[in-house]
């Protein structure tokens, strides 16, 4: 089986987990980290590409990130349900 190519590499995610006290790893753990990963900051790109064409923009600012982290943190609060 071909391996996919990644956006992320796969020895510091590794190592991120094994500070984080997990000694041993399977290569298909450290692969679905990587995955989940890659799907989120595909997702909060294209919503702060939204955010730029919205205001007549191309460059996704710091600002952008900050406003969608703002917008995602009020709706995963408790009061938000």
């Amino acid at each position: 089986m071909a391996k996919k190519k990644h956006s992320f590499a796969w020895s510091p995610i590794r190592r991120l987990m094994k500070q984080q006290g997990a000694s041993i790893v399977a290569r298909n753990a450290v692969d679905l980290l990587i995955d989940h990963l890659e799907k989120t900051a595909s997702g909060l790109t294209e919503q702060a590409r939204a955010f730029t064409m919205h205001a007549n923009r191309k460059k996704i600012t710091k600002n952008d990130q900050e406003k969608l982290s703002e917008i995602q943190s009020k709706q995963n609060s408790p009061e938000a349900a």
